[in-house]
C-alpha cells in the first residue's frame, strides 16, 4: 500500500503509528520463529 493510497482517510500519524506496529509485529515474528528453530 502506497502513501498516495492511505492518504485522504488516515493522517500521518496514523500512518506512521500504523508502521511502526507493523515493524514490531515483524520483530516479534522474527523472534518467534528464531526461537522455534532453535527448539526443534
Amino acid at each position: 500500500m502506497s502513501i498516495q493510497h492511505l492518504d485522504g482517510y488516515i493522517s500521518i500519524e496514523d500512518f506512521f503509528k500504523h508502521m511502526e506496529e507493523l515493524s514490531k509485529k515483524e520483530e516479534l515474528e522474527k523472534e518467534i520463529n528464531q526461537s522455534k528453530s532453535k527448539y526443534q
